[in-house]
């Protein structure tokens, strides 16, 4: 067990205990940290993790599930974006709007956040 002692005020310490964390940090596959978040998201509660409507043909996916994956969701990273797409397919979010006749190319509107639906 380290420690570390700090004081922000006195500006103390800080750097020794942020060059350890990046030392610890750069050894951890980054595998590790996806499978945290992956079990954070996953739905397992009663209520259903999403509702989905059309409106003027507009697939609107609405609930805390989907509101959690789209806020946890950087759309400019690809690892992330990845993540995002696996863990709708997981949920069978896609099954479901393919059910309700999404097609290529229809918009979906999840969270606030709107996106073309490809396959």
């Amino acid at each position: 067990i380290l420690f570390f002692p700090v004081s922000a005020a006195q500006n103390k310490g800080i750097k020794e205990l942020m060059e350890h964390v990046f030392r610890i940090l750069k050894d951890i596959p980054q595998d590790a940290f996806w499978d945290e978040i992956e079990a954070d998201i996953v739905f397992t509660g009663e209520e259903e993790p999403y509702t989905i409507r059309k409106e003027n043909d507009v697939f609107i996916v609405e609930g805390k599930w989907i509101d959690r994956l789209v806020r946890s969701t950087n759309f400019e990273d690809y690892e992330s974006l990845q993540y995002f797409q696996r863990a709708i397919k997981k949920q069978g979010l896609s099954e479901d709007l393919e059910k309700m006749g999404i097609e290529e190319g229809d918009t979906v509107l999840l969270d606030g956040f709107e996106m073309e639906y490809l396959k």
